[in-house]
């Protein structure tokens, strides 16, 4: 529901990508899924699994 551009997501079929738009009135979401082609795809809002959690916040809370 927070989906915002950038975000990092994995779509229930399995596919890692990044946020490049969302159109919530379309129910539709763009996914850079290849940085070297520059290839991305369109899937529906249901689609997506989760929002991934930006390494670099994890590592800062692994060290104790």
């Amino acid at each position: 529901g927070n989906l915002k551009k950038n975000d990092r997501v994995i779509t229930v079929a399995g596919i890692y990508g990044v946020v490049t738009n969302v159109h919530l009135e379309a129910d539709e979401i763009t996914l850079k899924v290849d940085e070297a082609t520059n290839t991305k795809i369109r899937v529906r809002l249901a689609a997506i699994e989760r929002v991934l959690e930006d390494k670099a916040a994890d590592s800062g809370s692994a060290t104790s």
